[in-house]
């Protein structure tokens, strides 16, 4: 007589089989997953990635520029500026900080509000030359005179720069560079030279060099050069800038 099946043994053997296959497909969908994020993580091309920042220096409302570089001329040796306000030259206040000696530094505040305008001065440290210390020993607010007071300072900088159509990278063979910006991750990309030259206007003193975005297209900073030097210019906080206010107290 044949013996009988033995059940017993093959539920279990079917049961690792299906393990096996579910852990298979679970396999199959990380590394899925692993493809796409690595897909979405993939930069932006240099003519798609100029459109949207292009777009949005044209659209936005106001914006935060940080820029610092440092002087060859006798005086101060480095300069750091924090500008924050509206595109458009309205409401705005800015803070610039110069070195004049070792240790030493003047500090020059200034803000916009409607058609006033308003500066403050001050100096800190202990090598401060006897004449500038003089000069702004009273660090107080301050109302400039109509018609004295400087163009606003983030139109003033950007009004001089040639941007680039926001098509003109279309097509560019430029690839994009990988940079480590504020703890995350950006990108950033070369302007060609021609491109950069096509777009200077009567008035521009500036071309764009390079621009660099974050992980969402965001544009966080510009290179710029004059003829002469080269500086950066961070950009935050877009469309985030309350309106200056005028100072409590302001000396007469």
């Amino acid at each position: 007589m044949a013996a009988a099946p033995c059940l017993g043994r093959q539920q279990p053997q079917e049961e690792n089989m299906q393990r096996r296959r579910a852990v298979r497909a679970a396999g199959l969908g990380v590394v899925g997953a692993l493809a796409l994020a690595g897909c979405a993580s993939e930069p932006q091309s240099a003519g798609e990635a100029w459109h949207q920042a292009r777009t949005q220096l044209d659209e936005a409302e106001t914006v935060r520029l940080e820029t610092a570089y440092t002087t060859g001329r006798q005086g101060p040796q480095s300069v750091r500026w924090d500008i924050a306000g509206r595109l458009d030259g309205g409401d705005a206040e800015s803070k610039g900080i110069m070195q004049v000696g070792r240790d030493s530094h003047i500090t020059m505040e200034s803000r916009q509000v409607g058609e006033d305008v308003f500066v403050r001065v001050d100096v800190d440290g202990s090598d401060i030359p006897d004449d500038v210390q003089m000069m702004y020993s009273d660090p107080q607010w301050r109302r400039v005179p109509a018609g004295e007071g400087q163009e606003p300072p983030l139109k003033s900088l950007l009004d001089q720069v040639g941007f680039p159509a926001a098509d003109a990278l279309d097509g560019a063979e430029v690839r994009a560079e990988e940079v480590d910006w504020d703890g995350g991750t950006a990108y950033r990309y070369a302007v060609p030279e021609e491109v950069a030259d096509a777009a200077m206007a009567e008035g521009d003193a500036t071309r764009v060099h390079s621009f660099t975005v974050d992980d969402d297209g965001e544009l966080v900073a510009l290179t710029v050069d004059d003829g002469r030097a080269t500086q950066q210019y961070a950009l935050s906080d877009w469309n985030q800038i309350e309106p200056a206010g005028a100072p409590e107290e302001v000396a007469e």
